[in-house]
């Protein structure tokens, strides 16, 4: 996610000083060239997005899968309860 951020504030910077750079243009000539740029640098970004994003669906689904079910969860903490009912052991605290 870090390595979203950084290039997500480069990608901002970059925009902020194509777009000055267009405002400072004396001919149409150079203010296309420069509106092609940033139409270029918007297109890599975009792309850029996609991929995180398909990245990170991925990532969660794998995460999902790795990751026992709260039912799983809660079964295993009944059955630990019940043993240690059945076994006689004192909880924290009593003697």
């Amino acid at each position: 996610m870090a390595s979203f951020e950084l290039l997500r504030d480069a990608y901002l910077k970059e925009q902020e000083n194509l777009r000055k750079r267009e405002r400072g243009a004396t001919t149409e000539a150079e203010r296309d060239r420069i509106r092609a740029i940033i139409k270029e640098a918007r297109d890599a970004w975009l792309e850029r997005e996609r991929n995180l994003r398909e990245e990170m669906k991925d990532r969660i689904a794998e995460l999902r899968k790795d990751l026992p079910s709260r039912a799983e969860i809660f079964d295993n903490a009944r059955d630990s309860l019940r043993e240690s009912i059945a076994t006689g052991r004192k909880r924290r605290g009593q003697d």
